[in-house]
């Protein structure tokens, strides 16, 4: 089988784990050279902001702070640059906390909701799903929070476009 193929079957694989139409992980080959990006609403043109460690992830205003940066973390994993280093784990990565519940940030490590987190692709300009076998779908429930859940009726409220433009 060739990566082609690995990919594709890795991506059905985890749609049907899901339960839901999910057009595959991206893998670190399709994250732009270069790192940060933002995670923007396609709904709210709101910006994924991380708040700190164990504090909500929300929506907000897109801004040249280190708060709306982001950046993978490994399979499935994604930091935030909203504090520096934490104790005992270093970088602060986003969780899911249940569905239909807000998203948090916490220590990057395995468990606690961190990892699992698929999309379909991370070069910019993508417009993609983000989702967690533990909780769903990430959408906005409005302007300012972020929730994980069922799959929104208002496909922009569960639209993520990647934007390398720090």
């Amino acid at each position: 089988m060739n990566r082609r193929t690995k990919t594709v079957a890795g991506a059905v694989t985890s749609a049907m784990a899901l339960g839901m139409v999910v057009a595959g992980p991206a893998t670190t080959a399709q994250a732009e050279t270069g790192g940060r990006f933002y995670i923007v609403n396609k709904a709210t043109g709101t910006c994924l902001k991380g708040n700190g460690n164990n504090k909500d992830v929300t929506l907000g205003k897109c801004a040249k702070a280190n708060a709306f940066h982001w950046n993978t973390y490994g399979p499935g994993a994604y930091v935030n640059y909203s504090t520096g280093t934490v104790e005992y784990g270093g970088t602060i990565c986003i969780t899911s906390n249940g569905k239909e519940r807000p998203v948090s940030l916490r220590t990057c490590k395995v468990g606690v909701g961190s990892g699992a987190w698929q999309l379909a692709s991370l070069k910019n300009g993508a417009h993609t799903p983000i989702a967690n076998s533990k909780c769903g779908y990430l959408k906005a429930f409005n302007d300012k929070v972020v929730r994980c859940g069922k799959r929104p009726a208002n496909q922009n409220a569960g639209t993520w476009v990647i934007k390398y433009t720090l």
